[in-house]
């Protein structure tokens, strides 16, 4: 009777280890393969657009959403519209330092998405190097929501730059 119980148990916890194996290789194969540009430094009271990029992982895409944030201690605001993405985006939402852009389906495998949004560094910012985070989610059919996070990989470094005058010149010219 135990042979008989190794028997039928062994087969149906090896089943489901290849069902998780095969979920988790699913949900591997799927990927947006984002990419965040984004200038190297900056000038405090500047504005600089950030473009992200990606494209749809699988057929049977019904929507995507993505969501950015510039590093909150900086005090650095985002604008962004429907018609900065292509394609052009289903909703937009403003957070101060935030930015959530949203799209609904369905979409072909491999179509590529690309969204512009500004940022507005305050002239007050301290000197130093920031952080941009964030993610993109999608739902792929009626399974998801598939996480792909786009972490402090990409960093804007703010710099103050100070102009002096000398009277190097005019000593030059004699004067």
């Amino acid at each position: 009777m135990a042979i008989l119980k190794a028997n039928t148990i062994a087969p149906a916890i090896a089943g489901v280890i290849i069902f998780f194996l095969a979920l988790a290789s699913m949900s591997a194969s799927y990927s947006v393969n984002a990419v965040r540009d984004l200038p190297d430094s900056v000038s405090p009271g500047d504005s600089f657009n950030v473009t992200v990029t990606f494209t749809a992982p699988a057929d049977n895409f019904n929507s995507i959403g993505l969501t950015e944030e510039t590093n909150k201690t900086a005090n650095m605001t985002v604008e962004g519209k429907k018609e900065w993405c292509t394609p052009k985006a289903d909703f937009v939402k403003i957070m101060d330092n935030k930015i959530e852009i949203v799209w609904y389906g369905p979409y072909d495998a491999n179509t590529t998405f690309t969204v512009v949004y500004k940022v507005n560094v305050p002239s007050d910012v301290k000197e130093g190097s920031y952080a941009f985070n964030g993610s993109v989610e999608y739902y792929i059919g009626g399974e998801g929501p598939y996480k792909e996070i786009m972490g402090g990989d990409k960093e804007v470094k703010v710099v103050i730059c100070l102009l002096y005058t000398s009277d190097a010149a005019d000593e030059l010219d004699g004067v």
